[in-house]
């Protein structure tokens, strides 16, 4: 990626990228009113996918094509992030481990918005399991329950069908973009499985306070074709005087575990 160079991301909600030097990048999103209805309607904000897939997207600008989103470490989103936002990220990958630890901060003020970790592997690296298969989707349309419980809309809202149980399935529309992205929005997904845990009141949000971990364990394809995620919430636990909710799982394909996570929850006012 040269400094003359703009990359986009092609998330739901994209992204413009510049490399303003070595390790530094300016992001910006845009500011018309359209692409925010489905997140959130009357109060819109990035996604915070979207956030972290104009950092991948930087980051693998530099690397083999065939380079993808692993793996997320600890990662803190500190406040919201608005539409026609410009900001300054910031990023340094330790070529011992590989780590990338990145920061994203305002333009005007240097906030700082989102921090945190991630890795991006050679697919080569995750190959060793067999693809899988790909799995029949319900096309389901989401239950009137669901819109109750999440402002999200679609193209952005990916939760079809909850159980009482924990298990929550999920049908995406066909999705276009690189594997990451799709990596990307299959957490999105899992976040809003977590969102339902959350006793959300009249006047707050249901968002995403943090990421504790997030291991993708199988190649995942780009395309346009639909897939049908299942999503098992295997603990979810209140912090004591956060108001916070942790929430920790997996998400399947076709009968087998694709993504390991835990994320940190949270119910926000609407300011």
């Amino acid at each position: 990626m040269t400094s003359s160079s703009v990359l986009r991301t092609g998330m739901p909600i994209g992204a413009s990228i510049r490399r303003t030097s070595v390790g530094r990048m300016e992001i910006g999103f845009p500011s018309a009113a359209a692409p925010y209805e489905s997140h959130f309607p009357g109060y819109p904000v990035i996604p915070a996918v979207s956030l972290l897939a104009a950092v991948v997207t930087a980051v693998q600008a530099d690397l083999p094509s065939h380079s993808h989103l692993s793996e997320l470490g600890p990662t803190v989103f500190r406040a919201p992030v608005i539409p026609g936002a410009v900001l300054n990220a910031s990023v340094n990958t330790d070529p011992v481990n590989e780590w990338t630890d990145f920061r994203l901060q305002t333009g005007v003020n240097s906030r700082s918005v989102v921090r945190g970790t991630l890795k991006i592997a050679e697919r080569s690296r995750l190959s060793a399991l067999e693809e899988p298969q790909q799995a029949g989707s319900a096309n389901a349309t989401p239950s009137n329950a669901i819109y109750s419980r999440l402002p999200h809309r679609p193209p952005m809202l990916l939760i079809s069908a909850w159980s009482e149980e924990a298990e929550i399935t999920t049908d995406t529309v066909p999705v276009v973009g690189s594997p990451s992205e799709v990596r990307l929005l299959m957490l999105e997904a899992w976040a809003q499985a977590a969102c339902l845990q959350l006793n959300t009141e009249k006047g707050s949000l249901p968002v995403i306070a943090s990421i504790e971990f997030a291991r993708w364990t199988a190649p995942t394809d780009s395309g346009s074709r639909e897939q049908q995620w299942r999503h098992q919430i295997e603990d979810a636990r209140d912090l004591p005087s956060t108001g916070m909710k942790r929430v920790e799982g997996r998400v399947e394909l076709a009968g087998r575990s694709i993504l390991e996570a835990a994320v940190v929850v949270a119910a926000r006012p609407v300011i």
